[in-house]
């Protein structure tokens, strides 16, 4: 068991460790160009609530789906499968 972890970790790092630095589409990157400053800052900062969304969004929606099947369990109402 510690060995697979081990191994998926190693595998992990082996695929992440090498990225590079991240730049914006071409397209993002003229728009925020093209703004002004307090504009763009608007603009960073729906970019910014729009990540924070769609990264938390999964977690969210797996953490209602445990609580629901743990609530079925507790009450007792948990098919056979």
């Amino acid at each position: 068991m510690i060995r697979r972890l081990a191994a998926a970790a190693l595998l992990g790092l082996a695929l992440l460790g090498p990225a590079g630095p991240l730049s914006a589409c071409p397209a993002c990157k003229e728009a925020m160009a093209a703004q002004r400053p307090d504009e763009a800052t608007r603009l960073r900062t729906g970019y910014f609530y729009s990540i924070i969304l769609m990264v938390s969004m999964p977690l969210v929606l797996a953490g209602v789906g445990i609580a629901a099947v743990a609530r079925a369990v507790k009450r007792g109402t948990m098919p056979e499968l």
